[in-house]
C-alpha cells in the first residue's frame, strides 16, 4: 500500500494523519496556490519530480516530470501537492506485529539533501520540538498501523518476540510536520491545520519487553 505515493497518500488520509493540499489533474492550474510539487506516483529516488513556480510554467514542468516518470519507471501517472517551500524532512522508523501492536523507534532529520536524495541523517531530529516530535511519531503509528491492518496478515509470521516483528519502511513524514508550516498551507488559509496525532480505538501501542540473550 506504502509504494506508491498516491496510494499512500490515500492510507494516510484514512489513517487520519493530515497531509499537504493536493490538486486534482483536471483542475485549472491557474487556480493552484503555488508553488506546488508535480512528481511521479510511481518510483522514488527523487526522478519524476518538478517544483513549478506559476501558471505558465506548469504544463512545461508537468511534462518533464512526466517524461521523466515514464522513462524511469515505466508509470508516468502524476500527482499534484502544494510544495512545501522550507519544510522538514523527517522519517519515523516503525515495527507492528499480527496482533495490532505497533511501536516507533522515534524519528531522524534527513533534511540535508542533494537532488532530492538524503545526504545526511541527525538522530533525533535536532529542529523539532516535544509537541511535534509526538505528533509525528504519533501519526507513524497510527498509518503503520492502518497498513498492517491491510496486510495480508498471512504473509507475516505472527509472534510477540519484538526481534521477529516485520520492519515496515520508514515513514515518510517530511511533509506530514504541519505543526511548523504556514496556515496558508491548509485548504482553509484562516484555520491552521490540526497536527494533533489521532487515535484509532483499536491500535494497541505496546512497548516490547527485553529479549535474554540466547
Amino acid at each position: 500500500a506504502m509504494g506508491r505515493k498516491d496510494a499512500a497518500r490515500e492510507v494516510a488520509v484514512a489513517a487520519g494523519v493530515p497531509v499537504v493540499p493536493s490538486y486534482d489533474l483536471d483542475d485549472d492550474p491557474a487556480t493552484f496556490a503555488y508553488p506546488v510539487l508535480v512528481k511521479a506516483a510511481a518510483g522514488g529516488g527523487g526522478k519524476g519530480m518538478r517544483v513549478v513556480r506559476s501558471a505558465a510554467d506548469y504544463a512545461e514542468g508537468f511534462a518533464a516530470a512526466q517524461r521523466e516518470a515514464r522513462s524511469a519507471f515505466g508509470d508516468d501517472t502524476i500527482l499534484v501537492e502544494k510544495y512545501v517551500e522550507s519544510g522538514r524532512h523527517i522519517e519515523v522508523q516503525v515495527m507492528g506485529d499480527t496482533h495490532g501492536h505497533v511501536v516507533h523507534l522515534f524519528e531522524r532529520d534527513c533534511s540535508t539533501q542533494r537532488r532530492h536524495q538524503k545526504v545526511l541523517e541527525e538522530a533525533p531530529a535536532p529542529a523539532i520540538t516535544d509537541e511535534q516530535r509526538a505528533a509525528i511519531t504519533g501519526s507513524a503509528v497510527a498509518l503503520a498501523a492502518l497498513v498492517l491492518v491491510r496486510t495480508d496478515t498471512a504473509a507475516v509470521a505472527p509472534s510477540l518476540n519484538p526481534l521477529a516483528w516485520p520492519v515496515l519502511p520508514p515513514v515518510m513524514l517530511g511533509a506530514l510536520l504541519l505543526a511548523a508550516l504556514p496556515a496558508a498551507l491548509s485548504p482553509d488559509p484562516n484555520r491552521p491545520i490540526d497536527a494533533t496525532p489521532p487515535a484509532p480505538a483499536e491500535v494497541r501501542v505496546a512497548t516490547p519487553e527485553p529479549v535474554a540473550a540466547p
